[in-house]
């Protein structure tokens, strides 16, 4: 990393070198701050609010030269590129227009590329600081807003906030909860291979406490969710640092003080990006990962990931913003080892059983809970240890336990070793119950979690995998909620394999799994259902190892009934990750009744209707071929019905002075519209610049020429992305 950066990153803010003028009179305030998540990249920016409305004045920050203009229907819309006289860039983008004098440069650049999109670097155009340089807008993507970015260079933004200390922010970061992730498959939390979330209460003193200890056994990461405020909006914004320390001593420290471009991507590696997928939950990870390369880290810490063995670890949580409010999260982390635990049912009268068990040693409580009805749980006023043998890890004992007239099949088991978390295990004393029913599939990165609901224990329960040469037995872990069993990765055999929960030699649950692997920095590539569907993956396709699952089924009758789809629904398993870049799938179909250029990808949304994907049509080949980057159902089909055109000016039929102004909306549910070179408007076969608002669905032109009095031809055509296309003819009479 270049040291400059480093420098930057970890000197503490004393003073501001440089103060530029406030980018804009619309407001003081901001809706948005530096390095906040956005789906596939950081904001790069602080946002001014401009009050839902456009066309303020933007100012010079200071004196310099405008070093590029920007126009495009997507990204920052209109921007400008200020180089400042010290050297940095300052940035404003999403603007409604430039003044009149670059208005008129972009216009003929556009006239002459027939585009509406342009770029374009004057050799000279030197402006001073306040000079007015054009006027908020919303074009772009987001609703009426000023982006103003302040960069290095071309390749590295850095926090505006450090050049505008006049910011109002004395409100402290709101934390929600926190999220511990075990790392492997030796490492559970609250018994459990999957992550779990503890809500964070405030207590008098203003700090963050969690309402119970953390209780977890190997190597774990945490990650917070909140976000900050300031002072005059209820806007929410990211936090400016992060930092974790354990036992006294800080093991993670991060700061949003720059970034570098070509890693904005890697913003889904930062976050918890399952939860972001499947909740829109964002958590920032307060550890790094091998792969992560921000430039964020006081990575001479180490990576923030905790070792958790014997003994009981007291951590804090800083979250503060870039003018030093700050909150804190306290709490403990307790070791939790699988403690050992085995069950027999000897005998079983009306109003007393005899249990035999298998808990460790040394046993510092043992008690028992009657079930009265629906989980109400009321405490065994005695029971009788009858007999019992030592080993060297654990011990046996034979327990009378008598029954009250309320029972109701279950019992309770809790009990803890000396300085360890107290566990609990659910019993079901009615031989005749037979539900063990749910198994839950839960895909991690690199391994496969099986879940086993409810939480009953049966006599030498035990959940094995079964192949032509071998049989396994995956270790069977109980938590309050369910039991569980990881099977790793690098345990995954390449043939189909058989997964069977059994009891006494009695199978329970079963099922048969073919499970797929991607392992980072090789090229792979599967085959699917008599090679009509192909997964593959580039060597720098992962940051990690991806597991994963196919399936294929028909779709329902009516479905096929209303789109005209041609593949199979075809189902990708896997867990929600980051990707460095997409899968590639490729579907055969022997399509015989659309043109090929009409093929792509689709889902379903909630209400039944085909939402585009993307993906490619080769008609040699007979194939469409698309990337994918997260798990979900996808079917090929065909874009047959063209873009709808709904006029809006001028009104046909009328007679004008003069055409200043044409206004149309496109709206097409299912290709869509991929670029602005789809749409023309022509008068008279004279190119006018089309421009388009994507979010609105609204195009604009604005003829750069006087038409004469008389009769004139207007032409408006739409393409979509599949080919089919709409136009409007409309006659425009110009009155003497």
């Amino acid at each position: 990393m270049n040291r400059f950066f480093l420098l930057l990153l970890f000197l503490p803010i004393v003073g501001f070198s440089q103060r530029y003028l406030w980018p804009t009179n619309a407001s003081p305030y901001m809706t948005s701050s530096f390095c906040e998540y956005r789906p596939g990249h950081y904001h790069s920016a602080i946002d001014i609010k401009t009050w839902n409305r456009e066309g303020y004045p933007i100012y010079a920050v200071d004196d310099g030269r405008i070093y590029q203009i920007r126009v495009s229907p997507f990204g920052y819309g209109k921007a400008l590129y200020l180089k400042l006289k010290d050297g940095r860039l300052a940035v404003y983008g999403h603007l409604q227009k430039f003044t009149p004098e670059i208005e008129r440069v972009i216009r003929k650049l556009q006239i002459k590329n027939r585009r509406y999109t342009v770029t374009w670097r004057p050799e000279s155009w030197p402006v001073k600081r306040g000079q007015v340089l054009g006027y908020t807008g919303q074009t772009g993507i987001g609703v009426p807003h000023l982006h103003f970015e302040i960069r290095s260079d071309e390749r590295h933004p850095l926090n505006p906030l450090r050049f505008y200390p006049q910011v109002k922010d004395r409100l402290p970061p709101r934390l929600q909860s926190l999220l511990v992730i075990p790392q492997d498959d030796s490492s559970r939390v609250d018994g459990s291979f999957l992550p779990r979330v503890y809500a964070l209460q405030k207590n008098r003193s203003g700090e963050y406490v969690l309402k119970q200890p953390i209780k977890a056994s190997g190597l774990i990461g945490f990650a917070l969710r909140g976000y900050d405020q300031a002072n005059g909006v209820y806007n929410k914004f990211s936090f400016y640092s992060l930092e974790l320390i354990i036992n006294r001593t800080p093991i993670f420290r991060m700061r949003y003080d720059t970034l570098d471009f070509s890693l904005t991507a890697q913003v889904d590696v930062e976050i918890y990006y399952p939860f972001k997928a499947d909740s829109n939950r964002v958590f920032h990870k307060l550890y790094i990962e091998p792969f992560n390369r921000l430039p964020f880290y006081q990575r001479k810490l180490g990576s923030g990931l905790i070792s958790v063995n014997r003994d009981t670890l007291p951590f804090k949580i800083i979250a503060s913003d870039f003018f030093g409010n700050r909150s804190v999260v306290k709490g403990k982390i307790i070791p939790a080892p699988s403690l050992p635990f085995g069950l027999t049912l000897t005998a079983r009268q009306p109003d007393v059983a005899f249990l035999g068990l298998t808990l460790p040693r040394p046993l510092s409580l043992l008690r028992f809970y009657y079930d009265t009805g629906n989980r109400k749980w009321r405490a065994a006023e005695a029971f009788e240890i009858l007999r019992r043998t030592y080993l060297s890890d654990r011990q046996q004992m034979l327990v009378r336990l008598p029954l009250p007239t309320s029972f109701n099949s279950c019992v309770k088991v809790r009990f803890a070793q000396a300085h360890f978390a107290t566990d609990e295990r659910i019993i079901p004393l009615d031989s005749s119950r037979k539900d063990l029913t749910e198994t839950g599939l839960h895909f991690l990165n690199d391994r496969l979690v099986f879940a086993f609901r409810p939480p009953f224990v049966l006599p030498e329960m035990r959940l094995v995998l079964q192949t032509d040469e071998a049989e396994t037995p995956l270790p069977l872990f109980n938590n309050p909620k369910e039991w569980q069993a990881v099977l790793p990765a690098r345990l995954i055999p390449p043939e189909p394999f058989r997964v069977a929960l059994q009891s006494e030699g009695r199978i329970l649950a079963d099922t048969t799994l073919r499970i797929y692997r991607f392992t980072p920095g090789l090229d792979q590539s599967f085959r699917f259902f008599h090679d009509s569907l192909t997964v593959s993956a580039a060597a720098n396709s992962l940051y990690d190892t991806l597991i994963f699952a196919l399936t294929s089924r028909r779709l329902p009758d009516s479905v096929v009934a209303l789109y005209p789809i041609v593949s199979p629904q075809y189902r990708f398993h896997s867990a929600h990750c980051a990707l460095r870049k997409g899968l590639n799938l490729t579907v055969k179909t022997d399509n015989r009744s659309f043109f090929w250029r009409q093929l792509g990808f689709y889902a379903l949304n909630g209400r039944g209707e085909l939402r585009f994907l993307g993906g490619k049509a080769d008609s040699l080949q007979r194939t469409v071929s698309g990337r994918f980057r997260q798990p979900g159902a996808f079917f090929c089909a065909a874009d047959t019905i063209a873009p709808e055109l709904q006029l809006l000016q001028p009104v046909k039929d009328s007679a004008l002075s003069q055409l200043t102004l044409i206004q149309f909306k496109i709206s097409d549910s299912l290709s869509g519209i991929g670029s602005e070179a789809q749409i023309s408007i022509t008068i008279d076969g004279r190119f006018v610049v089309p421009e388009w608002d994507p979010e609105r669905d609204l195009v604009v032109g604005r003829p750069h020429w006087k038409l004469s009095a008389g009769q004139h031809e207007l032409q408006i055509r739409v393409k979509d992305q599949a080919g089919n296309s709409n136009k409007i003819l409309v006659p425009v009479y110009i009155k003497p």
